[in-house]
């Protein structure tokens, strides 16, 4: 898989760069506002209605923010696969308990070197420490 910039800062300088909202291309939060508090360990998914992997990961996660409380901040990260519609409803199904934003797509593979689903990605003090697929 192809480097993305912050896996690269941090072989290349020895250091991370910091996550931010706009270097994932974040444009919106769906259903209410919401501000990424990196500072806390974090736990970003990238998700899509369509993946058939990500329909079977997103309830173990539901699950593990549960038990984690408040000390993992957990937020969903989608496309909308072209279809708001039914990616809002995959999200009721599915009983998503974390925040949701949708993101522009080549921002954020300009970011982590490429998107494959579900996609984690844990932060912690709003640093990349581990990227890859827990599904």
């Amino acid at each position: 898989m192809a480097r993305g910039k912050l896996e690269e800062a941090a072989v290349i300088f020895d250091e991370k760069i910091p996550v931010t909202e706009s270097n994932l291309g974040i444009e919106r939060w769906l259903f209410e506002d919401h501000v990424l508090q990196t500072e806390a360990p974090t736990i970003l998914v990238f998700w899509e209605s369509f993946c058939p992997w990500c329909q079977l990961y997103i309830p173990r996660l539901n699950e593990a923010r549960r038990k984690a409380g408040t000390s993992v901040q957990v937020i969903g990260l989608t496309t909308l696969s072209g279809d708001e519609e039914k990616s809002v409803d995959f999200v009721r199904r599915n009983h998503f308990d974390f925040p949701q934003a949708v993101y522009e797509e080549d921002v954020a593979k300009e970011a982590v070197g490429g998107i494959y689903l579900p996609l984690t990605i844990a932060l912690c003090e709003g640093k990349v420490v581990w990227q890859g697929n827990a599904s």
